[in-house]
């Protein structure tokens, strides 16, 4: 495609398997909380295979990267680093760019070091310089070897599904909690922005969070529904975006350290996957939306609803950068695919770069490895196999939508199940 960009999305617990001491590997340790039995140890192996991944990549034509760095691995006890795996990072980086492919940098995908949760995690404010100084310490290593950043990915879904829903570890179930969760994350993405342009003086570099933009509408337009819609969007989207890009604090979050009101994101960075509707305080789907392998409602539309409101509050470029489908067949990610950027092309929006996520089948938090994403099939935790969705993703680099051959391969790839 011409007009946008095509890239790919991963986070490191998620495909590294390394054996350290993290808030989702103790988690992973205790029988249950994984549905199939799995654990981050088990998946890809990427860690030792990166360089077999680059040359995977570059295979596909894929000239942009996403990836995570593990802070558990990187600081494993409070203010000790370990410089073997500081290094690992960077020759995985510089694997990537001699295959000319352009990094961008997640510091925080959902996991935290065991040592940081003990003392309490994200809810309490004294603990944000930790996260802060593992920050600059892999700025120091990487300021001349990358120049785009994620301080966080999905805050708001890490909040509500750690402190509010009580899904994910440490299962609290608190609203309060919720908000000083974001409290926490918004104070310390707004220090990590303006330390970051400080330490490039000038030189280029883009900054930002990812936001997963939670769209929910009311269940045949039901007045429960409607309100129940509106005050969770307003949790979860409105308030959070306004703190992380702006650096404007709602009256129910705390603005700790005074930060005044500015521009604290160089782009728009949107995570979408799925429409939510609610009956009353309750989730109920309409019918005949189709269905994703983990349940969710497939609308295309969504993402271009979910960047006009995110533009609304900043005028900004755009990246898509997680937008993807659990499919275990692989029998409906073309169709997904094609018709989200379609919907993209569509809206006559200027869209900089699109990510799929994700790059291999990896562990799916929660769900485990049962749950699939991935362009790419992984076998025996080694061997890495080509979907037919990897095949037509690396066709798109090279074609626009309306080639034949797309036409072709997005007429035999149809939706299964439907709500």
């Amino acid at each position: 495609m011409k007009n946008i960009k095509l890239g790919i999305s991963t986070s490191a617990t998620q495909i590294e398997s390394q054996d350290i001491s993290s808030n989702w590997h103790d988690w992973a340790n205790i029988k249950g909380n994984i549905i199939d039995g799995t654990h981050p140890k088990d998946t890809t192996n990427h860690y030792n295979l990166y360089q077999k991944d680059s040359k995977l990549l570059k295979e596909l034509n894929i000239s942009y990267y996403r990836m995570g760095i593990e802070w558990a691995s990187i600081e494993p006890k409070e203010n000790e680093y370990n410089e073997t795996v500081i290094q690992h990072y960077i020759s995985e980086i510089k694997d990537l760019k001699e295959n000319n492919i352009q990094v961008m940098v997640c510091f925080h995908h959902f996991t935290n070091p065991t040592w940081f949760e003990n003392k309490g995690g994200w809810l309490k404010k004294d603990n944000n310089i930790y996260f802060i100084d593992f920050v600059k310490k892999m700025l120091s290593h990487l300021k001349d070897l990358v120049s785009e950043y994620l301080t966080f990915n999905e805050p708001s879904i890490y909040a509500g599904q750690s402190y509010f829903l009580g899904i994910w570890p440490p299962q609290h179930c608190s609203f309060n909690e919720y908000l000083m969760v974001i409290s926490n994350m918004a104070t310390c993405h707004l220090v990590i922005y303006k330390y970051i342009k400080l330490l490039y003086k000038g030189k280029h570099t883009l900054i930002s969070f990812a936001h997963s933009y939670a769209l929910v509408r009311a269940y045949k337009h039901s007045l429960s529904g409607n309100i129940v819609s509106k005050t969770y969007s307003y949790f979860t989207n409105k308030i959070v975006l306004n703190a992380f890009m702006k650096g404007k604090f709602s009256l129910f979050l705390k603005n700790h350290n005074k930060i005044k009101k500015e521009q604290y994101t160089d782009f728009i960075a949107l995570n979408y996957y799925a429409i939510n509707f609610f009956k009353g305080t309750k989730p109920k789907n309409p019918s005949n939306y189709p269905l994703t392998d983990m349940d969710w409602l497939v609308y295309p539309e969504g993402i271009v609803i979910c960047l006009k409101e995110m533009l609304k509050i900043m005028k900004l470029p755009v990246f898509i950068t997680e937008n993807g489908i659990c499919d275990n067949k692989d029998a409906f990610r073309i169709r997904y695919i094609f018709e989200h950027l379609k919907a993209l092309q569509d809206s006559k929006l200027v869209i900089e770069r699109y990510y799929h996520w994700c790059f291999i089948d990896n562990f799916e938090w929660n769900s485990g490895l049962q749950k699939q994403f991935g362009l790419i099939k992984m076998d025996n935790y080694k061997e890495r196999i080509i979907k037919k969705s990897g095949y037509f993703y690396s066709l798109l680099t090279q074609r626009e939508l309306d080639d034949k051959k797309i036409l072709e391969m997005v007429k035999d790839s149809n939706y299964i199940r439907f709500s």
